[in-house]
């Protein structure tokens, strides 16, 4: 009498969507969103090196990738009703960062292109870099500052957002209720205005001889 073959039946294994957060993950988002204190002190105490080490890599200075990261653990916990368990509170976080770092990033290549082009201008002018060396810095800070009250409603507060609170084109828009791209588009202005205005005042006559 011969043995039965054992047939073994292989099903699929069922495995969680790629977003899906672990068993643990999503009970500590639920955590969170019901305000749990500690377990956001969980979280942080898990997520804090590894989030201050991938900024620091994208934007190569520490004190502020940790700036990026505590902002990113301040929105979440300030958002924590909003919190979706189905989705991962980590990579929540690290979506943050990310355009938190890219945000720098170009805020900085910004203000490197506008050191630049000033500089240019500074260099092709020298007669107006010695009239602007007989003003004071309270005299050139004044007029700037006027220069900068003259600017159109909301070139004026798109320039202030970025330039004065520092704030990235995205969170600029978001308190003003536009696009980010319409954001850089009136900073664009109020620079191009701002140029023009403090050629003017480099031409002003002098009272000094």
């Amino acid at each position: 009498m011969g043995t039965s073959p054992i047939i073994v039946r292989s099903e699929p294994v069922r495995r969680p969507p790629p977003d899906a957060p672990s068993a643990r993950d999503a009970e500590l988002a639920q955590a969170i969103r019901r305000g749990d204190e500690r377990a956001l002190d969980r979280l942080l105490a898990q997520r804090w090196a590894p989030l201050v080490s991938y900024v620091a890599g994208r934007v190569g200075d520490v004190e502020l990738a940790k700036d990026i990261t505590q902002e990113a653990f301040v929105r979440l916990w300030e958002r924590r009703h909003e919190i979706d368990p189905s989705r991962s509170v980590v990579a929540y976080l690290y979506q943050v960062v990310r355009r938190r770092a890219i945000d720098e990033l170009r805020r900085e290549a910004v203000r490197a292109r506008w050191a630049e082009r000033e500089h240019l201008h500074a260099s092709e002018d020298t007669a107006g870099e010695a009239q602007m060396g007989r003003l004071t810095d309270h005299e050139i800070l004044a007029r700037v500052g006027r220069a900068i009250g003259q600017l159109p409603g909301r070139r004026r507060e798109a320039f202030t957002l970025v330039h004065v609170q520092e704030l990235s084109y995205r969170d600029a828009a978001e308190v003003m209720g536009i696009a980010p791209q319409t954001v850089a588009n009136q900073v664009a202005a109020a620079l191009a205005q701002l140029r023009c205005e403090l050629k003017q005042l480099i031409a002003e006559p002098t009272d000094v001889p």
